[in-house]
């Protein structure tokens, strides 16, 4: 897991929420860099509203740092995203949380 967060942190090009977002992201990608992370808990996670979380996904997605696999249906099914950072497929296997990994909102 850290090896991928830390290839985050020394590869992105974004600043700000949007790099604390992909961090986050990257926390909960398996080793192919999946994640299917809420943009609630994201939200939670980062102390930033859900608006302020779909600009920053949008703003990752333009920089091509992050791509949407599969879109979610709202409250029932989260969106599925792939890091798509250059260096990240260099990386060896990582033993990082399973794509279908659920966080949970404590409030």
């Amino acid at each position: 897991m850290l090896a991928l967060i830390d290839t985050v942190l020394a590869n992105s090009t974004s600043a700000g929420t949007a790099k604390l977002v992909l961090v986050i992201m990257a926390r909960a990608a398996n080793q192919r860099g999946y994640t299917r992370l809420p943009v609630r808990t994201i939200a939670h996670l980062c102390n930033r509203s859900e608006q302020t979380i779909r600009e920053a996904l949008e703003h990752l997605s333009e920089l091509k740092e992050i791509a949407r696999v599969e879109q979610g249906g709202g409250k029932a099914k989260a969106t599925v995203w792939q890091i798509t950072l250059k260096r990240l497929h260099d990386l060896p296997d990582l033993k990082i949380l399973p794509h279908d990994h659920e966080w949970t909102i404590p409030y």
